[in-house]
């Protein structure tokens, strides 16, 4: 079996380092922010991004933002995210695809919808939780450090007690 196909592809072609993910996120999250909400309408809380603008373009601009869409799931795919949490994914852009491409109200849907954020935070999960080891690595060392003050003060204390006469064994 090739090892990027069956059960254990994710973990072929999955990223590890930590840092590379964290800038995969970011990258992601610009990119999401930039299709979804970029701009406000002046003196609302409305925002939209680019996938509003360009699908106002008939049929190519709604499939201009679809790709984009898919480079955000294929990012995902590349950093080993679980199929389940991709076919998530694909859902959203083609629910994105289809509402957006309705006349007229499919402009507003694309506000309302915002498929590229939804799919940056589902993926955004999946990518902490991988960042989150390297994070656990950091507070075991603390811990045991904590542990170590702790016991060398309990220890320097009891000498001075017992050798001061204080406590008796």
């Amino acid at each position: 079996m090739h090892p990027t196909s069956g059960p254990n592809a994710s973990s072929h072609r999955a990223q590890s380092d930590p840092e590379a993910l964290r800038q995969l996120r970011d990258r992601l999250n610009r990119l999401a922010n930039a299709l979804d909400s970029r701009y406000r309408i002046p003196g609302t809380r409305i925002r939209f991004g680019w996938d509003s603008i360009v699908g106002l373009v008939p049929i190519a601009g709604d499939l201009l933002t679809a790709l984009l869409g898919g480079y955000i799931i294929t990012q995902g795919y590349k950093a080993g995210a679980p199929r389940k949490l991709l076919l998530k994914m694909a859902a959203n852009t083609l629910l994105d695809l289809f509402g957006g491409s309705l006349p007229i109200v499919g402009d507003a849907y694309d506000i309302l919808w915002r498929s590229n954020q939804r799919n940056v935070k589902l993926l955004e999960g999946w990518l902490n939780a991988r960042i989150q080891p390297a994070n656990e690595e950091e507070r075991s060392l603390v811990r045991v450090l904590v542990v170590a003050l702790l016991l060398g003060v309990g220890g320097l204390f009891a000498w001075k007690g017992l050798s001061s006469g204080t406590f008796k064994p």
